[in-house]
């Protein structure tokens, strides 16, 4: 896995991203992160499930990129806002109700994220990285689909288009 740096040209031309290529963006949610599973996907390239709290979300998130790795999607991202989806997961187990009180925080901090992933996307199109907003393939989970959308509501009120496709998986009820 290669972390690119927004405004980071030289991470983005280290990444291995393929210009000109259409680029798909997962976005994970609510108290998932980069090491519980959320990019699994990406992070092995293979169909690596572990059964968890989510477990339909993982097997339908690994199916879906399974997909997309197997046709010509060669420019796959994850958001790892993972920091923000799951605060203080170290020192609350998920098996309580606990985790549930910083959905309101986690809710915000998606917004932000949405609004710093269209800004990251500006960037991506600014370096020539993707010919058009609509080579863009957004998918989120429960937050992360709100954010994905927030993404694509900042480039419309900034570039002046849409994104080329925005997809939800369990919108959160937010």
């Amino acid at each position: 896995m290669v972390e690119i740096e927004y405004g980071n040209i030289e991470s983005l031309e280290k990444s291995g991203l393929i210009k000109g290529t259409p680029v798909v963006i997962f976005t994970h949610g609510f108290l998932v992160n980069i090491s519980n599973g959320g990019c699994d996907p990406i992070k092995d390239g293979i169909f690596n499930l572990k059964i968890s709290q989510m477990e339909i979300v993982f097997i339908l998130t690994n199916t879906l990129f399974v997909a997309l790795l197997r046709e010509n999607y060669k420019n796959v991202m994850c958001v790892d806002w993972g920091k923000l989806a799951a605060p203080n997961m170290d020192i609350l187990p998920l098996s309580t109700f606990l985790p549930i009180l910083f959905y309101p925080e986690v809710a915000f901090a998606g917004n932000i994220v949405g609004r710093r992933l269209g800004d990251f996307l500006i960037f991506l199109k600014r370096q020539k990285f993707v010919n058009s907003f609509q080579d863009f393939h957004l998918i989120g989970h429960s937050i992360g689909a709100h954010s994905s959308g927030i993404a694509g509501m900042r480039i419309l009120d900034q570039e002046h288009v849409k994104i080329g496709r925005i997809t939800g998986l369990d919108p959160a009820g937010i």
